[in-house]
């Protein structure tokens, strides 16, 4: 007789609580959640500040994503030292759908 065993993927999502754009450590300087389980071409992220603005987001038509730099708007302006609110949605290698909200302190 023959057995079946379904093996599921490994999923986690690891979010930062504070970065710093001017940090001389490079891991430090960009606010980048690390999520094992999916590729950056199957998650979204949008930043918003404390005012429920919109002040950042990525999907996958970036390239070569560093994570958030703290800049707003596209890169033009560099956002306040504060505390943002972020949200993260993926799909994950087993097909499940994730939605999730944290909060990241920016400091300059």
């Amino acid at each position: 007789s023959l057995n079946w065993i379904r093996v599921n993927g490994e999923y986690v999502l690891f979010a930062p609580n504070t970065f710093s754009p001017s940090s001389l450590v490079p891991e430090n300087q960009f606010f980048k959640p690390s999520i094992i389980g999916v590729d950056d071409a199957e998650f979204e992220i949008y930043i918003y500040d404390r005012w429920g603005d919109l002040v950042y987001q990525y999907d996958e038509s970036y390239k070569d994503w560093q994570g958030w730099d703290g800049k707003a708007n596209g890169g033009g302006n560099a956002s306040q030292t504060e505390v943002y609110v972020w949200l993260i949605r993926t799909e994950d290698i087993n097909g499940d759908y994730h939605e999730y909200l944290g909060h990241v302190t920016l400091i300059f």
